[in-house]
């Protein structure tokens, strides 16, 4: 963790279990410690497995928020933080990561992976970019 934000690794590259329990935990949590009384906090997920999972659905419920699943296929429609953020910060990141690839040179057929430290630059220059 730093000032621009927490990183949190998987083996695969994925979100599992442990890492939505971390998000909602390290990020959710103290930001809904500064909502209002009163106020209900509503959550839209996508299908994806683990957030349908019981315990992420019973920790969801335990801090109080509503969730509610979007069915797949309308991402464009119905998570529009995905299409307004998300996409343009891939876009970024993906650029990045191109440029690095042909500043190795394009005689290397099997190209070494970038270390997690060059990936965690990409990324927040990435949203600092946004």
């Amino acid at each position: 963790q730093n000032s621009n934000g927490i990183l949190i690794c998987q083996d695969n590259a994925w979100m599992d279990e442990n890492g939505m329990m971390a998000w909602i935990d390290q990020i959710l949590v103290p930001y809904l410690q500064q909502k209002g009384d009163g106020i209900v906090p509503v959550l839209i997920l996508d299908s994806y497995k683990v957030h349908k999972m019981d315990s992420v659905e019973r920790k969801l419920r335990d801090v109080g928020v509503e969730f509610y699943f979007i069915p797949g296929g309308c991402t464009s429609v119905a998570q529009p933080v995905d299409v307004g953020i998300g996409k343009p910060f891939k876009d970024r990141l993906r650029e990045k990561w191109m440029n690095w690839a042909i500043e190795l040179g394009e005689d290397i057929v099997d190209y070494p992976p970038p270390s997690r430290a060059q990936v965690v630059g990409w990324i927040d220059e990435s949203l600092n970019e946004l």
